[in-house]
């Protein structure tokens, strides 16, 4: 297999994972809301589905940040090149460092978003027991 192809299924795999991730974070607020309370006149989440009320923005909010860190990386090093008065054509070195801020996002969203699912699993066991 050649490069240009693990590259290809990288990409394509990581890619998938971003939008299941996004899709199950969309979930979880779905149900949340759905579990959601009415006390007083105002809407309250249980307070078993708190923690996974809070992973869920973070893992938003990680995934969100993951592309933003990324666009910024390969910003800056397309601005170094251009100061370098490098062409479009010409080949270069890519640093070490240029993907590792969107793979810490990448890598920490994951778990979040399962771990707030762990807690839903925890939640609805409860209930039916």
């Amino acid at each position: 297999m050649k490069l240009s192809g693990v590259r290809e299924n990288y990409y394509f795999h990581s890619g998938k994972v971003s939008d299941i991730i996004r899709q199950m974070a969309l979930a979880g607020v779905a149900l949340i809301w759905v579990f959601k309370a009415e006390v007083q006149g105002q809407s309250r989440i249980p307070n078993d589905l708190m923690p996974a009320a809070v992973l869920i923005v973070l893992g938003i909010t990680l995934d969100f940040l993951q592309y933003v860190s990324g666009t910024l990386m390969w910003a800056i090093w397309a601005r170094k090149l251009e100061k370098e008065s490098k062409q479009d054509d010409d080949s270069v070195a890519l640093p070490d460092w240029i993907n590792y801020p969107a793979l810490v996002f990448f890598w920490t969203k994951i778990p979040t978003i399962v771990a707030a699912y762990v807690i839903f699993i925890c939640f609805f066991w409860a209930k039916l027991r």
